[in-house]
């Protein structure tokens, strides 16, 4: 499979009203791509769209809280939309990802990448991620072995692949965004955002607790 540059490819972020989904969208957006917006409030979605200002590159989907097939009613809505899908960008740790976990949609878009030519799932780690770890919002190992084995299962891994990208220290949501985007083209199981963790560690000396939090929300992923 050739690699398609950002402008030739139709993207969904999942979890695309939070911080680094935001500057995903409107970073792809950018560069050329079709995007599909993913999150649970359409009051969001439809500040988005008017922050975007590419109704004919975009698209959004507002999905219930409570679930049931997402991954399929997203690439449903994908497909008669643009036709194709080439890369899904899997925010873990929003709501979102609640209602639709890595397992549950790895299956279903992966089959999608295949019939578009290929294309990379990409899971994209929550603040402070500790791979394995016992965090409610941490991805395991489990997890990305799931995708993983779907990745072989559901179409040649040439085709259809699966890419972790996480960050270390405090990095600002639009580098994130852009290293989404290098592992949409350049496809790899892993690419890290290096941070400032000097910077992470006298934030957290210096800053109350609330106030921190406060701070750090522009930079952390969510």
């Amino acid at each position: 499979m050739r690699h398609r540059g950002v402008a030739e490819q139709v993207i969904v972020v999942l979890g695309a009203t939070g911080v680094v989904g935001r500057a995903t969208v409107l970073a792809a957006l950018d560069r050329g791509a079709r995007v599909v917006a993913v999150a649970h409030h359409s009051r969001d979605l439809a500040a988005l769209a008017d922050e975007a200002g590419a109704p004919h590159r975009f698209e959004t989907v507002a999905v219930r809280p409570a679930g049931g097939d997402v991954a399929g009613h997203v690439t449903a809505v994908t497909a008669a939309r643009f036709g194709l899908l080439h890369t899904w960008v899997h925010v873990v740790g929003r709501s979102e990802d609640e209602a639709c976990p890595i397992g549950a949609a790895s299956a279903t878009v992966l089959r999608q990448l295949r019939r578009s030519g290929g294309g990379t799932f990409v899971v994209v780690a929550p603040e402070r991620a500790v791979i394995g770890g016992p965090s409610r919002h941490a991805l395991t190992d489990l997890e990305l072995d799931l995708a993983r084995v779907g990745a072989a299962r559901h179409g040649r891994q040439d085709l259809a692949s699966v890419t972790l990208v996480r960050r270390t220290g405090i990095v600002p949501p639009d580098r994130v965004a852009q290293t989404i985007l290098r592992a949409a083209v350049r496809r790899q199981p892993e690419w890290v955002v290096r941070g400032s963790v000097r910077r992470d560690a006298v934030v957290a000396r210096m800053t109350p607790a609330p106030a921190r939090q406060r701070l750090q929300g522009a930079w952390l992923f969510r």
